[in-house]
């Protein structure tokens, strides 16, 4: 008979990794932001909770440095986006109540 210490366990336990969810509501929050900035006021607002959940992330995961980074810059650009979408619109509806007239 075979000695019993001889015998490899019949699996492997998982190995335990960290959890990454805030990291990864920056990235999805970040990438959800740049097409939404193009509407304007609500690509702003995922934009800015991207940014706040990768500064989150920033502190309580260090370890997910590449997530919220990337969350991070994404949410930085949907907000440029969705700033520059709102001039874009406010000029609009400023030139369509003007009559697309300049006054002199």
């Amino acid at each position: 008979m075979t000695d019993p210490q001889s015998v490899p366990p019949a699996y492997s336990p998982a190995p335990a990794t960290q959890p990454k969810g805030l990291s990864i509501a920056a990235l999805v929050l970040g990438i959800a932001s740049i097409p939404l900035g193009l509407f304007g006021v609500f690509g702003l607002i995922i934009g800015v909770l991207a940014v706040v959940f990768g500064f989150v992330a920033r502190g309580r995961q260090p370890y997910a440095r590449r997530l919220w980074l990337v969350g991070l810059i994404l949410g930085f650009v949907g907000i440029v986006i969705a700033i520059v979408s709102i001039i874009l619109g406010v000029l609009l509806v400023a030139a369509a109540l003007n009559g697309g007239t300049t006054s002199p």
